[in-house]
């Protein structure tokens, strides 16, 4: 970064160095601090034209990242796909697994806090466990751990960046700080994990239960009996159901039937009466009935208009 920028004199207490990008770039700043295991940087820059930065190795193990404006396309050599990060988002990965160079879109403001943490940085403070983090395999994938900057997490990154202490003191805040950022993200994994595991397993059972309706038609399952089949609350089902296919139940269940009972009519020379029976109608006068009712034309006449088939 420092070849965009040059040396000026720092006059903010939390960092120890500070750099001007030249005018050709923007009009701004890089500021950063140097703690034992911890590396803090703050990028606020107006760019007047598209920034690449290209990916160096550093004696670091973790980064975390808070955009809180602007946009960054990042590069990653074990990854196909460019990634888009976004203002107000973050995120937290291994550096020796993200070999990233990135690039800042210009003519927008940017401004990124980027901390970066080492292995005995997170050995003293019993996080060198690999569990406590994304699995190290996975971490290529960063869009998987691209997660909103939380409001909580915002309070904290205004704390550390007005910061107005000195000497063991500022050790003792920033080190703080850091750890309750690392904290506060690692607990919104965690949830947005829970989230995605319970919306997988939601689906699988609201799809389960449009298999259970189509699949018998005579059984006529109650919502009741569906959601003991499926292993959900009854109002859960009923609700998450019209929520997620913009229908209820039993709309759904005549909707079936009506599809069902063209393709018989359409595909097949089976009797009217039969085809009642075959979509669950025990009358066959309700079902002509409520298939007029539908479709504006009694099932035979439908099907003589349609297919020539006659009974």
């Amino acid at each position: 970064m420092q070849s965009f920028c040059k040396s000026v004199c720092c006059k903010d207490c939390i960092f120890s160095k500070e750099y001007a990008f030249s005018p050709e770039y923007g009009v701004g700043s890089y500021k950063e601090c140097f703690l034992d295991g911890l590396y803090i940087s703050l990028v606020n820059v107006s760019l007047t034209q598209e920034l690449n930065v290209v990916h160096r190795d550093v004696p670091y193990a973790l980064a975390l990242s808070f955009l809180i404006d602007g946009v960054k396309i990042i590069k990653s050599v074990d990854s196909i796909e460019d990634v888009m990060y976004e203002a107000q988002e973050s995120y937290l990965v291994y550096l020796n697994q993200m070999k990233e160079t990135f690039c800042c879109i210009k003519n927008k403001h940017y401004k990124e806090i980027r901390i970066l943490m080492d292995a005995d940085f997170l050995k003293r403070h019993h996080l060198n466990n690999e569990d406590v983090f994304c699995d190290k395999k996975a971490s290529t994938v960063l869009n998987d751990f691209i997660l909103p900057i939380c409001c909580k997490s915002q309070d904290a990154l205004t704390e550390l960046m007005s910061l107005k202490l000195s000497g063991k003191s500022k050790e003792l805040f920033l080190v703080g700080k850091v750890l309750e950022l690392l904290a506060l993200y690692l607990d919104k994994s965690k949830k947005e994990n829970r989230e995605q595991v319970y919306n997988d397993e939601l689906s699988k059972k609201l799809e389960k239960v449009k298999n259970i309706i189509s699949s018998d038609l005579t059984a006529q399952f109650t919502t009741t009996q569906l959601s003991r089949i499926v292993g959900l609350n009854n109002q859960v089902l009923k609700k998450q159901f019209e929520k997620t296919f913009r229908q209820s139940i039993h709309q759904f269940f005549l909707q079936i039937r009506m599809e069902k009972t063209v393709d018989l009519l359409l595909h097949s020379t089976k009797p009217i009466n039969e085809i009642s029976d075959i979509v669950g109608y025990k009358n066959s006068t309700h079902f002509i009935a409520a298939f007029k009712k539908k479709m504006k034309k009694t099932p035979k006449k439908f099907r003589e208009i349609n297919s020539g088939f006659n009974t």
